[in-house]
């Protein structure tokens, strides 16, 4: 199932396959600390997808940030270049 997402640039970005190469996930120090066992696969996989998502617009290098269980995207602007 594909699942697509919009930039407020109005880039479309998909985000539905995995692996994305598009796709992050945030890992705080202290969710990883808190593993007991770092290399259990199914404690891995729990804190994988309990983890916010991070995505970079391809077109203008915005952030779109969601946060663990949270339906809607927050949208950071890129800083201008300095020429």
């Amino acid at each position: 199932m594909s699942s697509w997402l919009k930039c407020r640039c109005g880039e479309t970005i998909g985000v539905g396959s995995f692996p994305n190469p598009g796709v992050s996930r945030v890992l705080s120090e202290e969710q990883y600390d808190g593993l007991q066992d770092p290399v259990d696969r199914t404690a891995l996989a729990t804190l994988f997808l309990s983890l916010d998502s991070l995505i970079r617009c391809p077109r203008c290098g915005g952030l779109l940030l969601q946060r663990a269980g949270e339906p809607d995207f927050e949208y950071f602007s890129p800083e201008p270049s300095a020429r």
